[in-house]
């Protein structure tokens, strides 16, 4: 098993780190002092055997450590648990009662595990043995409908013969509707991942929780994120103009022709400004000939405004051609009764 996943998770932690994703650790050969190296990292104790790293825009990170940490993350197990059978007692569904046996499963490790660490005692590193493991949730609010979102991933590498659990769930709740999923895996290098997508509201929650835990290194890595915010998405405000491409004019005459707008998006009501002043949705010009051929071209724009702040603009030209003089030789139509 250490060879069947080693090569594709080495590829997926340098993806990782060419990307820039902060929510991983790395903990180098021979590392004797992992608290040490974690502070080193921008890692802060909060506890004996805990630390924590909290960065711009990214979720609260905590890694427990040794006999004095691992029952933080006992601790942090129990919640999730709890948390996910009241919402299992009101929404059973199957990936939620999996969900609970896995937890079920790794709090009972984890209880073994702490039995068997002496106290006090903090982990190291074997020699020669490389480590990095991270996860990172998210959850937000949908950007194209109303509802919520949430998301997450989890990964665990190493170069020896070190086993890991990787756990990654996620859940959205709104009026319209509940989804969960959950992904876990125990393996030397392991990568998990989970996802939901649920519209509705304007009662919304969603969350994501993901984990490493690494028993034989007395190390758990935890990640968390939620959300309640799920406001109605407010499309861009667009206008679209209509209005004549051609006008004639012949001799004398006077011509009034009409244009108009139509907005959408946005957040209603509307107003409109025309270039040539004046607001409504139509906008009137008059051309009058003076006898003689000629073409000018009129250029019509008007912008929308919505109530939100938001504006758009459309523009177009109409050819206006003036025609002089006696018509009837070229436009019959317009002389005679019974055009021919």
């Amino acid at each position: 098993m250490k060879g069947k996943y080693g090569s594709w998770i080495l590829a997926l932690l340098v993806f990782f780190l060419a990307a820039g994703l902060q929510a991983q650790v790395n903990l180098p050969a021979g590392t004797t002092n992992i608290p040490a190296q974690l502070e080193q990292q921008g890692w802060h104790p909060v506890a004996p055997g805990v630390f924590q790293r909290e960065r711009p825009g990214q979720p609260l990170e905590t890694i427990a450590l040794g006999s004095e940490g691992l029952p933080r993350a006992l601790q942090e197990l129990r919640h999730r648990f709890l948390t996910l059978s009241d919402t299992y007692e009101k929404t059973p569904t199957p990936e939620l009662e999996k969900a609970l046996s896995h937890l079920k499963v790794q709090m009972g490790d984890l209880e073994k595990t702490i039995a068997t660490l002496k106290p006090g005692a903090a982990p190291a590193l074997p020699e020669g043995c490389n480590f990095s493991f991270g996860c990172g949730p998210n959850a937000y609010p949908l950007g194209d409908v109303q509802g919520v979102g949430a998301d997450s991933w989890s990964y665990f590498y190493n170069d020896c013969s070190y086993q890991a659990t990787a756990y990654a769930d996620a859940q959205g709740s709104t009026n319209s509707g509940y989804d969960f999923q959950a992904r876990a895996w125990t393996d030397y290098n392991v990568y998990q991942s989970a996802a939901v997508r649920t519209p509705g509201g304007p009662s919304c929650f969603s969350d994501a929780l993901c984990y490493v835990n690494a028993p034989g290194l007395g190390l758990y890595y935890q990640n968390y994120a939620s959300n309640s915010s799920c406001p109605v998405p407010v499309t861009p405000l667009t206008v679209n103009l209509y209005g004549p491409s051609y006008i004639s004019v012949f001799g004398y005459e006077c011509v009034t022709e009409y244009w108009s707008a139509s907005a959408s998006g946005g957040t209603p009501p509307y107003s409109y400004s025309w270039n040539y002043g004046g607001g409504g949705d139509t906008f009137s010009a008059t051309f009058c000939g003076s006898g003689e051929n000629y073409t000018e071209y009129f250029y019509v724009s008007v912008t929308a405004y919505d109530s939100g702040g938001q504006n758009a603009s459309r523009s177009m030209t109409t050819t206006v051609r003036y025609q002089g003089g006696d018509i009837c030789p070229y436009y019959r139509p317009y002389c005679d009764p019974y055009p021919y």
